[in-house]
């Protein structure tokens, strides 16, 4: 055979180890080859990186002399099962002796020699500690937005409730009835923007979840015009609602559907001069709903479209007084909100004064059905002479529940601690008991499982109450509380409630 072919071969193999060896060391992720008996027969800078050494303080050297003996044991039963034949990949905390400790991602898979045998393991490894540090960070962020919210409402409830009584007395609603109006809405706004915090922290940590039901289109868009209608009156826009005669229907969760159309219409009302002009239209479009939410507001400027759906994110700030701005967190949530659904929001502008839209773009239902809506019995509770126990170890939370309370026609005992209510409930022999899950020594949920062990316990209409949503919800009922009603709890909720207070038994009580 020619000598040429020969040399070719040659020249084609240290051609590819070549290539090789460059790709195996500037590769950015740590790669090692190890024996059997746990030595280093190569690794590459990355790696030499990550455990802190130089290379030639690796090869050939024992692992547990380069890594540490603490960082080789945490690695040992991954090695192991990489030597019994299997492939390893996996997260650990490992304790180098030279770099200390490092967050890394490991993948193992058995060196074999030409009969098959397993003689080692070859390992890629990266290091995600700061990965890892941005992961914490962010958890920590959510924790804080969720505890600030939990935190905000408990000075909320009183204002709140002080401004219900006040509301109850005709002369002082003659009197002071614009001054009244401002306060509520100020509060309303402080409530929204906690709620939109606990949200932030709900989305991110991924705890969302949708009920969801075959709903009307127009019917949705009805209750948003409806929340969000005394805002666009108190700016003085004029609103234009355009909805087809046909139904639109589609598969949602009606409450967080909602949510997203007020957000687009608040954000429209507040970044447009008084006297403006918003729009709302619905259509089908193929096998898809579409709404647009029109302003003729101060518009967003081009740099500004692809990041205003961000967490956190402000629009420009001309010519508009930004007193109920907020956060820049509502087109976020309603973006969340929007692809929870498998839908789409896009906002358009021209730029700087010249308006903007919003677009939802949301799959239309199969099947046209009626919808069924889930609606609050609305029973006034006024001049209900219910025995109502309140347990707050917050005083003043507690004794501005009680006025109010007392304002409905209810007759009060409060307690500011669950031994005491428990000592309390026998003799007064509360109807109805609201009980916050958050004290000190005795919680909520301890004082509920003792109240239900007693004999009048059983028959008493037991309330959750809390800063915290939804996802506190499921554990309160299981606990033995009838409903979970978030703080601070709203005049209508509060009166349903004393309308409705009589327990019906359930099982495992």
């Amino acid at each position: 055979m020619d000598r040429s072919v020969f040399e070719r071969a040659e020249n084609s193999l240290c051609e590819s180890e070549a290539r090789l060896r460059r790709v195996f060391e500037n590769a950015d992720v740590g790669l090692t080859r190890c024996s059997r008996d746990w030595r280093y027969l190569l690794a590459n800078p990355a790696y030499a990186k990550i455990v802190g050494k130089p290379l030639d303080q690796i090869v050939s050297r024992p692992i547990a002399e380069v890594m540490g003996v603490e960082a080789a044991e945490t690695i040992r039963p991954y090695v192991e099962r990489v030597l019994r034949g299997e492939h390893v990949t996996y997260e650990a905390q490992v304790p180098f002796a030279g770099a200390g400790s490092r967050r890394l991602h490991a993948s193992y898979a058995p060196d074999t020699d030409a009969a098959g045998q397993i003689v080692g393991w070859i390992a890629c490894i990266t290091d995600i500690t700061d990965l890892e540090s941005l992961r914490e960070a962010d958890r920590q962020k959510n924790d804080f937005l969720a505890m600030l919210a939990h935190e905000l409402r408990n000075p909320l409830s009183p204002i709140k409730h002080g401004l219900h009584i006040l509301k109850l007395d005709a002369v002082i609603v003659e009197r002071s009835a614009p001054m009244l109006d401002v306060m509520t809405r100020q509060v309303q706004h402080l409530v929204r923007i906690v709620d939109d915090l606990l949200e932030a922290a709900r989305f991110s940590q991924g705890r969302i979840e949708l009920r969801k039901e075959l709903v009307d289109l127009k019917q949705i868009v009805n209750d948003a015009v409806a929340a969000s209608l005394p805002l666009i009156n108190h700016l003085d826009h004029r609103l234009e609602v355009s909805l087809p005669s046909e139904p639109l229907p589609l598969f949602a969760d009606p409450t967080r559907l909602a949510q997203v159309l007020i957000n687009l219409l608040n954000n429209a009302a507040k970044f447009t001069k008084p006297g403006g002009r918003i729009e709302i239209l619905a259509k089908r479009e193929d096998s898809d709903l579409i709404v647009h939410v029109r302003d003729n507001g101060i518009g967003i400027p081009t740099e500004k479209l692809r990041c205003v759906f961000d967490l956190f994110t402000q629009l420009g700030k001309s010519g508009v007084d930004h007193s109920g701005i907020g956060l820049g967190i509502g087109l976020a949530l309603a973006r969340n909100l929007v692809e929870l659904h498998r839908g789409s929001v896009q906002a358009r502008s021209d730029g700087v004064g010249r308006g903007s839209e919003f677009i939802v773009r949301l799959p239309l239902a199969n099947t046209v059905a009626d919808t069924q809506r889930t609606v609050a019995v609305g029973l006034s509770a006024i001049g209900m002479e219910r025995r109502v126990l309140v347990v707050d170890d917050n005083r003043d939370v507690a004794n501005g529940f009680g006025l109010l309370l007392e304002s409905l026609g209810a007759k009060v005992h409060i307690a500011y601690d669950g031994r005491s209510a428990l000592e309390t409930v026998t003799d007064f022999k509360p109807e109805i008991v609201f009980l916050d899950l958050g004290m000190p020594e005795m919680d909520g949920y301890e004082t509920v499982r003792l109240l239900r062990r007693l004999p009048i316990g059983r028959g008493i209409f037991i309330v959750a109450l809390s800063g915290w949503t939804q996802e506190r919800q499921r554990s309160s009922v299981d606990a033995g509380f009838d409903m979970h009603v978030v703080k601070p709890i709203e005049l209508n909720v509060l009166m349903d409630l004393l309308a409705l207070g009589k327990r019906t038994p359930r099982e495992n009580h």
